[in-house]
């Protein structure tokens, strides 16, 4: 299967890193029962060549116009958190597009998953609209006045619908951050 990872300037370091190390330790375990070549072919795709996440640590990045269509992308979460951040963030040019190539693939047939505040790219691209979704419970209302479209159930941790999103491990109900 063939996942590409969206990372945008600005990840949130564990966001983009939980995601690579579940895909390969998921690989890794496949290739213990000896059943054949790594079930995840993964890549990290971006708007250009390199992307520098929240903590200032500097990646490269497949342009995501390069690379052959995926069965799945997967948004992280941006490390914005609180409001005007995220709705900066959202009006970045990367991010655009970021939305417009989601959009496409998306009309390819093309599984799109997010995780935490990586929700919001794909509400702000209308690939949620009329369905179902989950983010942090944090930027909640904000996601609620934005996108009035989305039905947003942020008591769960994992939504599954059309497309899949998922707030963040640590984002449960009795372990609130202040």
């Amino acid at each position: 299967m063939r996942i590409c990872i969206y990372a945008l300037d600005g990840a949130f370091d564990t966001g983009l890193t939980a995601l690579l190390d579940t895909f390969d330790t998921a690989n890794e375990l496949a290739a213990l029962t000896g059943g054949g070549p790594a079930p995840f072919e993964v890549t990290v795709v971006g708007a250009g060549r390199r992307i520098r996440t929240a903590l200032g640590m500097s990646m490269a990045v497949q342009s995501a116009d390069d690379v052959p269509r995926p069965d799945w992308a997967v948004v992280p979460a941006l490390n914005a958190k609180t409001p005007p951040k995220l709705v900066a963030a959202l009006g970045r040019r990367d991010v655009a597009r970021a939305k417009a190539q989601l959009q496409a693939w998306r009309a390819q047939g093309v599984g799109i998953a997010a995780a935490c505040i990586g929700t919001f790219v794909l509400a702000d691209s209308g690939l949620l609209d009329g369905h179902d979704a989950t983010t942090t419970w944090s930027l909640a209302p904000l996601f609620r006045e934005r996108y009035p479209a989305v039905r947003l159930d942020d008591t769960r941790m994992i939504v599954s619908c059309l497309l899949f999103t998922s707030p963040s491990p640590r984002d449960q109900r009795g372990s609130r951050m202040p």
